[in-house]
């Protein structure tokens, strides 16, 4: 009986928990809201806020910041998914290889513009 309610509670937890998103990630986004993503380090964090000060300054658009998003392949699912719309530090050599799943690229130039792309 134990453990029969034990199990219940537990599947109770996962179904509740899984109605939920990351925090930060909106359903419905306001179209004058600019999702910026940060990252987990503090350099990633300060740069999503200086890129947040910035749009916010010289432009009429709101921010939010996405902090704690583990790893630049949830970075780039989130940019791919619409949740957000700038990613504040990327690091080419990591997209490279990471996300776009490529041989390295030794040309720092050649390796830029094909991330950019």
């Amino acid at each position: 009986m134990r453990k029969i309610k034990t199990s219940l509670i537990v599947l109770g937890t996962l179904f509740f928990l899984s109605a939920c998103s990351l925090p930060g990630l909106k359903t419905s986004r306001n179209t004058n809201t600019i999702a910026i993503t940060g990252g987990i380090t503090t350099e990633a964090q300060i740069l999503g806020s200086i890129v947040a000060e910035m749009i916010e300054h010289y432009t009429d658009k709101e921010t939010t910041i996405i902090n704690n998003l583990g790893t630049t392949n949830i970075n780039h699912q989130a940019m791919l998914n619409g949740d957000a719309q700038i990613s504040a530090a990327r690091y080419t050599g990591t997209d490279v290889a990471s996300t776009l799943q490529l041989d390295p690229i030794t040309d720092p130039k050649a390796a830029f513009d094909t991330v950019k792309r």
